[in-house]
């Protein structure tokens, strides 16, 4: 199993009640995002994007010590 740390941000705040937790978990960014919403179901209702290391992504190989970030929604202006 890797350790990975996972922050989270406005409205994926409100679906965690938390900013941010480690995680031991083995996979990718998709295996990642559906345990996510299997354990935090509200999750599963909001729009975000994510972050690993510091980089936009869609899928990715999530490596032992990475840093995953779930961004809400936004709009620039």
């Amino acid at each position: 199993m890797m350790q990975i740390t996972i922050k989270y941000f406005g409205l994926t705040i409100d679906c965690t009640s938390r900013s941010e937790e480690q995680l031991s978990f083995t996979g990718n960014l998709s295996d990642l995002k559906q345990y996510l919403i299997i354990k935090y179901p509200l999750l599963g209702q909001a729009i975000f994007q994510v972050a690993v290391n510091q980089v936009i992504t869609n899928d990715s190989k999530i490596e032992d010590g990475d840093e995953v970030v779930l961004l809400p929604q936004y709009s620039g202006g």
